[in-house]
Protein backbone atom coordinates (compact mmCIF):
# COMPACT_ATOMS: atom_id res chain seq x y z
CA UNK A 1 0.00 0.00 0.00
CA UNK A 2 2.94 2.37 0.60
CA UNK A 3 4.11 1.85 -3.00
CA UNK A 4 0.56 2.41 -4.20
CA UNK A 5 0.42 5.65 -2.20
CA UNK A 6 3.68 6.86 -3.74
CA UNK A 7 2.47 5.91 -7.23
CA UNK A 8 -0.81 7.80 -6.69
CA UNK A 9 1.03 10.88 -5.46
CA UNK A 10 3.43 10.83 -8.40
CA UNK A 11 0.47 10.74 -10.82
CA UNK A 12 -1.30 13.67 -9.20
CA UNK A 13 -0.70 17.40 -9.56
CA UNK A 14 2.10 19.04 -7.62
CA UNK A 15 1.42 19.14 -3.89
CA UNK A 16 1.92 22.37 -1.93
CA UNK A 17 4.91 22.34 0.47
CA UNK A 18 3.17 21.86 3.84
CA UNK A 19 0.93 19.10 2.49
CA UNK A 20 3.94 17.39 0.91
CA UNK A 21 5.99 17.72 4.12
CA UNK A 22 3.22 16.21 6.28
CA UNK A 23 2.75 13.37 3.80
CA UNK A 24 6.48 12.68 3.74
CA UNK A 25 6.68 12.78 7.54
CA UNK A 26 3.82 10.29 7.92
CA UNK A 27 5.36 7.90 5.38
CA UNK A 28 8.85 8.25 6.88
CA UNK A 29 7.55 7.51 10.38
CA UNK A 30 5.61 4.51 9.12
CA UNK A 31 8.67 3.15 7.30
CA UNK A 32 10.73 3.79 10.47
CA UNK A 33 13.27 5.93 8.63
CA UNK A 34 14.06 7.98 11.74
CA UNK A 35 16.12 5.96 14.18
CA UNK A 36 15.06 8.00 17.22
CA UNK A 37 11.33 7.76 16.43
CA UNK A 38 10.78 4.00 16.12
CA UNK A 39 8.12 3.58 18.78
CA UNK A 40 5.69 0.71 19.22
CA UNK A 41 2.12 1.93 18.65
CA UNK A 42 1.24 1.15 22.27
CA UNK A 43 3.63 3.91 23.39
CA UNK A 44 2.30 6.65 21.07
CA UNK A 45 -1.41 5.87 20.74
CA UNK A 46 -3.75 8.28 22.45
CA UNK A 47 -5.91 7.21 25.35
CA UNK A 48 -7.56 9.06 28.20
CA UNK A 49 -5.71 6.92 30.74
CA UNK A 50 -2.25 7.68 29.34
CA UNK A 51 -2.98 11.42 29.12
CA UNK A 52 -4.95 12.03 32.32
CA UNK A 53 -3.38 9.52 34.70
CA UNK A 54 0.14 9.05 33.39
CA UNK A 55 0.59 12.63 32.09
CA UNK A 56 2.07 11.45 28.77
CA UNK A 57 1.29 14.70 26.96
CA UNK A 58 3.45 13.99 23.90
CA UNK A 59 0.89 11.40 22.81
CA UNK A 60 -1.38 14.33 21.92
CA UNK A 61 1.10 15.25 19.19
CA UNK A 62 2.57 11.87 18.20
CA UNK A 63 -0.56 9.74 17.82
CA UNK A 64 -1.84 11.35 14.60
CA UNK A 65 1.46 10.66 12.83
CA UNK A 66 1.51 6.91 13.45
CA UNK A 67 -0.67 4.39 11.62
CA UNK A 68 -1.77 0.85 12.40
CA UNK A 69 -0.90 -0.66 9.03
CA UNK A 70 -0.02 0.32 5.49
CA UNK A 71 -3.66 0.53 4.33
CA UNK A 72 -4.48 2.84 7.24
CA UNK A 73 -1.60 5.07 6.13
CA UNK A 74 -2.66 4.84 2.47
CA UNK A 75 -6.27 5.91 3.00
CA UNK A 76 -5.37 8.70 5.44
CA UNK A 77 -2.68 10.13 3.18
CA UNK A 78 -4.73 9.93 -0.04
CA UNK A 79 -7.51 11.80 1.75
CA UNK A 80 -5.03 14.27 3.21
CA UNK A 81 -3.43 14.95 -0.18
CA UNK A 82 -6.79 16.00 -1.64
CA UNK A 83 -7.94 18.05 1.36
CA UNK A 84 -4.49 19.47 2.07
CA UNK A 85 -4.01 20.62 -1.51
CA UNK A 86 -7.36 22.40 -1.47
CA UNK A 87 -6.91 24.08 1.90
CA UNK A 88 -3.27 25.03 1.43
CA UNK A 89 -4.00 26.66 -1.91
CA UNK A 90 -6.99 28.48 -0.41
CA UNK A 91 -5.34 29.75 2.81
CA UNK A 92 -1.63 29.71 2.03
CA UNK A 93 1.10 27.52 3.46
CA UNK A 94 1.67 29.43 6.70
CA UNK A 95 -1.99 29.50 7.77
CA UNK A 96 -2.49 25.91 6.66
CA UNK A 97 0.43 24.87 8.89
CA UNK A 98 -1.15 26.72 11.81
CA UNK A 99 -4.47 24.98 11.08
CA UNK A 100 -2.76 21.58 11.07
CA UNK A 101 -1.05 22.22 14.40
CA UNK A 102 -4.24 23.50 16.04
CA UNK A 103 -6.38 20.67 14.67
CA UNK A 104 -3.82 17.99 15.55
CA UNK A 105 -3.87 19.00 19.19
CA UNK A 106 -7.62 19.78 19.23
CA UNK A 107 -8.57 16.41 17.76
CA UNK A 108 -6.37 14.59 20.23
CA UNK A 109 -7.87 16.54 23.14
CA UNK A 110 -11.35 15.89 21.74
CA UNK A 111 -10.66 12.16 21.60
CA UNK A 112 -9.51 12.17 25.22
CA UNK A 113 -12.60 14.18 26.19
CA UNK A 114 -14.95 11.76 24.46
CA UNK A 115 -13.24 8.78 26.11
CA UNK A 116 -13.45 10.40 29.52
CA UNK A 117 -17.08 11.46 29.06
CA UNK A 118 -17.95 7.89 27.98
CA UNK A 119 -16.23 6.58 31.09
CA UNK A 120 -18.19 8.98 33.33
CA UNK A 121 -21.52 8.21 31.62
CA UNK A 122 -21.20 4.42 31.36
CA UNK A 123 -18.91 3.82 34.41
CA UNK A 124 -16.75 1.33 32.51
CA UNK A 125 -12.98 1.56 33.00
CA UNK A 126 -12.22 -0.03 29.63
CA UNK A 127 -13.40 3.20 27.96
CA UNK A 128 -10.30 4.92 29.34
CA UNK A 129 -7.97 2.28 27.90
CA UNK A 130 -8.88 2.36 24.21
CA UNK A 131 -6.01 3.56 22.07
CA UNK A 132 -6.09 5.42 18.74
CA UNK A 133 -3.56 6.44 16.10
CA UNK A 134 -3.83 8.07 12.69
CA UNK A 135 -4.48 11.35 10.95
CA UNK A 136 -8.10 10.80 9.95
CA UNK A 137 -9.60 12.75 12.87
CA UNK A 138 -7.78 15.86 11.69
CA UNK A 139 -8.90 15.26 8.12
CA UNK A 140 -12.54 14.88 8.99
CA UNK A 141 -12.57 17.97 11.19
CA UNK A 142 -10.86 20.05 8.51
CA UNK A 143 -13.35 18.83 5.90
CA UNK A 144 -16.36 19.57 8.08
CA UNK A 145 -15.29 23.02 9.23
CA UNK A 146 -14.03 24.26 5.89
CA UNK A 147 -16.63 22.41 3.78
CA UNK A 148 -14.11 21.04 1.35
CA UNK A 149 -16.56 18.61 -0.23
Amino acid sequence: AVFLLIAELLRSDRLPPVTLAFLALNVALYLELFEDFNFPLSTVCISAYSILNQKQWLRLIFSPFFHGDDWHLYYNMISFSVKGRSLEQRYGSFYFLILLIVFTISCSLGYVGIEYASYLFFKRHNFLDSCAVGFSGNLNLLAIIFKIF
